[in-house]
């Protein structure tokens, strides 16, 4: 994309004095400004890149090549949405009952999740991170915080 910035000099300036390149003052002074504004124009058409939103589990986003729009997509329910859904982290830990039976806690122990719970599935999303889902109530979490090592 090319930016055409263009200026109007100003007639109260002085045409009479010169800079040491040789052009008036006026004239240097114009590019100077012209210069200033096409450089604003170049940083106000490429703003800097805002950190992406952390998807939750088991969300993509994908590119509509016809629009050139991104939307999102919920690769358990097959559902695509244009804005991005939010997404808190909680951490969980897992840990094992008296019985053996391992389960997943949160961290202020409100949330308890047995493996052997045949209403939850552990996945993996596109980017094989692990990621525990309940069907019936759509709730979803993370083994590990998103995009960590370990």
């Amino acid at each position: 994309t090319t930016t055409t910035t263009t200026t109007t000099p100003t007639t109260s300036t002085a045409i009479a004095a010169k800079t040491s390149s040789g052009v008036p003052t006026s004239q240097a002074a114009n590019r100077g400004q012209s210069e200033a504004q096409s450089q604003n124009a170049t940083q106000q058409q490429f703003p800097p890149q805002a950190e992406e939103p952390q998807l939750p589990p088991g969300w993509t986003k994908c590119l509509d090549e016809a629009s050139g729009r991104t939307y999102y997509m919920d690769m358990e329910q097959w559902k695509s949405y244009w804005t991005a859904p939010t997404y808190q982290h909680l951490y969980f830990s897992r840990r094992s009952d008296q019985q053996g039976r391992a389960y997943w806690v949160d961290q202020q122990g409100n949330a308890v999740i047995y493996e052997d719970d045949p209403d939850w599935t552990r996945r993996a999303d596109n980017q094989g991170q692990l990621y525990w889902s309940c069907a019936s109530t759509g709730y979803r979490f993370f083994e590990q915080p998103p995009n960590s090592q370990g």
